[in-house]
């Protein structure tokens, strides 16, 4: 299986503008994602565990398994999760 031993480095083989628009939906999707009920945050929005330490210590965990699969994708297809640890109160990665 292609990646499977370590993450996936090769070029997109999307143009251009689909590049831009599949940044453009993961931001929108993350930009919402922090005020929805997570399952794996018990049901709770990442804004609202934001708010303790516990809270914060399982949405490092939760953006940590996403960021390992980011590194899965074309360099150029993936999702900046910075701001959003920010967001959060989490340093940046």
């Amino acid at each position: 299986m292609k990646g499977a031993k370590g993450p996936h480095h090769e070029s997109s083989q999307h143009p251009p503008e689909v590049l831009e628009l599949l940044r453009s939906v993961k931001a929108e999707h993350y930009a919402s994602w922090a005020d929805e009920p997570v399952p794996a945050l018990g049901g709770q929005s990442p804004r609202e565990m934001a708010k303790t330490k516990k809270g914060r210590e399982r949405i490092e965990l939760l953006l940590r398994q996403m960021e390992h699969h980011e590194q899965l994708v074309p360099p150029e297809e993936r999702f900046d999760f910075g701001a959003l640890r920010e967001d959060f109160g989490l340093p940046r990665r």
